[in-house]
């Protein structure tokens, strides 16, 4: 499995990657958006909000969430995870509903 994420860019919202740490992550059926279903919130990130796990393979799919997928690669020229949907589907085989530990390094 991989992840990606946006880079450091001192933890401000909707353009950072979260701060180093660990986070309790709980399952949800759709996000408050109704965006994201059955994905994973992060949760207790420092001044943030709505953290999630999900699908999504440029780094301009995510304002501050977590990317999955199965392999690392390149879409148009740009760095991706590649095969989110499988990673996503994986992660829920594994997981299922149950929270999970996510340290951040």
């Amino acid at each position: 499995m991989y992840t990606l994420e946006r880079p450091w860019l001192n933890n401000e919202s909707n353009k950072s990657c979260i701060p180093e740490g660990t986070y309790t992550c709980t399952y949800l059926e759709r996000s408050a958006s109704g965006k994201y279903k059955k994905t994973y919130h992060v949760q207790n990130v420092p001044n943030r909000l709505g953290i999630l796990v999900h699908k999504g393979n440029l780094v301009s799919h995510t304002l501050g969430c977590i990317l999955v997928g199965t392999s690392l690669g390149y879409l148009s020229k740009r760095e991706a995870v590649l095969g989110s949907a499988v990673g996503m589907r994986r992660l829920r085989e594994c997981l299922g509903r149950e929270d999970f530990t996510l340290v951040v390094q």
